[in-house]
């Protein structure tokens, strides 16, 4: 007969901890970009704004990552740009201070962008989901082109404001 092993309790403890921790553990690790990096937007999440999937919408998806490593998903720059400058209306408690990245899909690409380093096409004849979009691109070049094209105005992150949403 084998004699219990006096640390046995001791290390079912121990794991059953490592495993509640898991998830926690892996994210510490993580670098900031890492962390901050785009997330997949699951088709359940509804649009922080309008409740529309943003999943249904990929060309179109926007997010919105925190501090807290929490996601806001858009199906669109309208939506977003809503959110970032009503966050008292649609996320109370949270402010701009809170935010850790905005990320944008580059219209032509489809690759994701800093939202905050992208330029925007306004009110172009090309409707998103909702209608009359912000259209973002990598780069203030390609907006141009595309506005030449499809018509509206280019604008920078830092320009957009409710007044430039109330048209759309």
């Amino acid at each position: 007969m084998h004699p219990r092993h006096p640390f046995r309790p001791l290390l079912a403890c121990a794991l059953a901890l490592l495993l509640t921790l898991a998830p926690q553990l892996a994210g510490a690790g993580q670098s900031a970009a890492e962390a901050n990096s785009p997330q997949v937007i699951p088709p359940e999440k509804s649009c922080g704004v309008c409740g529309m999937y943003p999943a249904q919408y990929p060309q179109w998806q926007t997010q919105v990552l925190f501090k807290d490593h929490s996601m806001t998903a858009f199906d669109g720059g309208k939506c977003m740009f809503r959110f970032l400058r009503n966050m008292a209306k649609f996320a109370p408690g949270r402010t701009e201070a809170d935010i850790a990245m905005i990320w944008v899909k580059d219209f032509a690409s489809g690759a994701w962008v800093d939202g905050t380093k992208a330029s925007y096409v306004v009110a172009s004849d090309v409707l998103g989901p909702m209608g009359k979009e912000l259209i973002p691109f990598a780069s203030e070049e390609a907006a141009r082109k595309f506005r030449e094209q499809h018509g509206g105005t280019v604008e920078l992150y830092e320009r957009i404001t409710m007044e430039t949403l109330k048209p759309l």
